[in-house]
């Protein structure tokens, strides 16, 4: 599908309810790729979703390119965080803000995007469900 409905919620919200046990649930990834548009609102179904129904979905996904046009439901639910290089260095202002005080501060945040971006095509991987957070160059080095 190339377009986000709040109806696609709704068809794996009421399909995985059907299922009286977890285990006879079929398993769903759902990826919503640059899904931020003029039809994505921060009160859709994927915010209340993310939060009440969360465990209907083994594995979910959303990629944007401006942060906070998330909703912070589905930001301060989020259990991993893959934060790519940022062209705009005010979307790296905004999510320095967001995590900067789970690794240090906001400078500390900064050097730590920083060593990883030294180079092109890397990833910085946050791992939160880890206490402290676990930071990553790439899933693999373990950088904080």
């Amino acid at each position: 599908m190339d377009h986000y409905e709040d109806s696609i919620i709704e068809e794996i919200k009421e399909s995985q309810s059907k299922q009286e046990e977890k285990k006879d649930r079929p398993t769903y990834a759902l990826v919503l790729d640059d899904v931020l548009t003029k039809d994505f609102s921060k009160n859709n179904a994927v915010s209340f979703f993310s939060t009440r129904f969360r465990h209907y979905i083994d594995f979910y996904v959303i990629a944007t390119q401006t942060f906070r046009a998330v909703s912070s439901m589905i930001r301060n639910n989020a259990t991993d965080v893959i934060i790519a290089r940022q062209q705009n260095s005010k979307e790296l202002e905004k999510i320095a803000e967001e995590y900067g005080d789970l690794v240090g501060g906001y400078d500390n945040f900064i050097s730590l995007y920083n060593k990883v971006h030294n180079s092109k095509y890397q990833m910085m991987y946050m791992k939160l469900s880890e206490n402290p957070v676990q930071v990553f160059r790439n899933f693999s080095e373990r950088i904080y």
